[in-house]
């Protein structure tokens, strides 16, 4: 019985002393590379050296004997490819960071609904507020430039007040006016803004981008 152990355990011994170098023994390397490329009309050319004016094509190294690829090498991008490459991962970079904030910010597609709603409330109302200040200084202009038509009526110089006040209600005009203009530029990116939110948050991906 022991003989028999002893003869099992140096059989296996012998065994694992054979595959152990073996597991380390990789496929030794071709004797001769040779390299293919894809011309643009669509001609395959292989040569036994790399051709620098076929390089940006792009291509493959092989070994000739068992046309294993070695090594594939890229196409090399344009100028105009490269940009639009770049300017793609941007894209994406910027999808994926907008879509974490929407899962952030709202639990479900109302969420947005009801977001969007107060903000173009709240912008509504602001605008609603400048209008009727509008009609009061336009009105109160209205009254002061009767004033001073009255005074120079009359032969009359008009009081330095009233000439002050008819200039600052003129800018206070122009002012309310650029504001209510601005208004409506936000209003409209509000409504652009939610729009697309709502939009990425229902497809809820950047996969266009990939």
């Amino acid at each position: 019985m022991t003989a028999t152990i002893f003869s099992i355990t140096r059989s296996l011994l012998l065994v694992c002393l054979l595959i152990v170098p073996l597991a380390g023994v990789t496929a030794p390397a071709p004797d001769r590379l040779v390299y293919r490329y894809v011309m643009p009309d669509g001609r395959i050319v292989v040569t036994d050296s790399p051709l620098p004016e076929h390089a940006a094509l792009g291509y493959d190294i092989i070994d000739p004997d068992t046309d294993r690829i070695i090594k594939r090498v890229d196409p090399q991008r344009s100028s105009n490819e490269y940009q639009a490459e770049q300017a793609r991962r941007r894209a994406l970079e910027d999808c994926q960071n907008e879509l974490r904030s929407l899962r952030y910010r709202y639990e479900k597609a109302e969420d947005i609904d009801v977001a969007r709603d107060d903000i173009l409330g709240s912008i509504e109302h602001r605008t609603q507020i400048i209008r009727n200040e509008i009609v009061r200084a336009e009105l109160d202009l209205e009254d002061s430039l009767g004033r001073a038509a009255e005074s120079e009526r009359a032969g009359d110089s008009v009081d330095r007040q009233l000439t002050g006040k008819i200039a600052s209600l003129r800018e206070s005009i122009a002012s309310l006016q650029t504001d209510l203009a601005q208004k409506a530029v936000d209003l409209d990116r509000a409504k652009a803004r939610y729009a697309r939110e709502a939009a990425r948050f229902a497809d809820g991906s950047c996969d266009h981008l990939q």
